[in-house]
């Protein structure tokens, strides 16, 4: 079996990417990538990826390949990610379709001076507040939301989002979806889902949301907050890869 990292790469510059698909992390010890490979095909149980953590010197398997990630440098990188090579969509050289597109929105955070067009400028380095959108305070009777029209339909890959540095939590258990239309008010699970991050984040790197397989395309990308987060939904870039 043969496993290669994905480096995550546009505008010439490379990231590495590292898993973020179970709340608990369950590791094994590896002192190098070549171990972790050679423990994710040997091993009794499937393994089709796995996270190396070279200052741990510890290996994190996987029996699929993974859907959520975090972003981080590729030099001194504190995780690295491998996955089985077989027609992955990660192998693909994708643009962002959501670069100055239209956009919409729920209600903003009321001394907001700016607007959601902001997430898709292209300026993932444009993290002050005024760079970013964000909403109103979440309550259980109205979850916030974003939204992209990328004009036409599209087989849409994988989303990466851009937090706000300081106020990370705002991205917690958040939902990616997928639509053909889009009303007025944008309703939980009246939507195809791309994919819900299965966890609280902690830190400001940047996060990959790798999309479930639809046999039709989809013109709108949703980001939305889970109901029981009470948090601000705060973005301050929202890339969408497909084609």
């Amino acid at each position: 079996m043969y496993l290669t990292p994905w480096q995550f790469g546009l505008w010439g510059k490379e990231f590495s990417v590292c898993s973020e698909d179970f709340e608990n992390r369950s590791v094994a010890a590896g002192g190098s990538t070549l171990e972790c490979a050679l423990m994710c095909s040997t091993q009794l149980l499937p393994c089709l990826s796995y996270n190396y953590f070279p200052s741990e010197g510890a290996c994190q398997l996987f029996p699929n390949q993974s859907k959520h990630f975090s972003v981080g440098s590729l030099i001194g990188s504190e995780c690295e990610y491998n996955f089985q090579s077989n027609e992955s969509v990660l192998q693909k050289t994708l643009t962002n379709l959501a670069k100055k597109k239209p956009t919409y929105s729920s209600p903003t955070y009321k001394y907001y001076a700016g607007n959601s067009s902001t997430v898709v400028d292209g300026d993932r380095y444009a993290v002050n507040l005024v760079g970013c959108f964000i909403s109103s305070a979440n309550n259980p009777n109205l979850t916030q939301w974003i939204a992209v029209d990328l004009v036409k339909s599209y087989s849409v890959h994988y989303v990466m989002l851009v937090p706000y540095t300081f106020y990370v939590r705002s991205f917690s258990r958040f939902i990616v979806g997928l639509n053909k239309s889009l009303g007025s008010v944008v309703n939980q699970w009246d939507y195809d889902l791309c994919g819900l991050y299965p966890k609280e984040t902690t830190s400001s790197s940047w996060l990959i949301t790798v999309c479930n397989s639809y046999s039709y395309k989809h013109r709108y990308v949703i980001l939305q907050s889970a109901t029981d987060v009470t948090n601000y939904l705060i973005v301050c870039e929202f890339e969408v890869y497909g084609e």
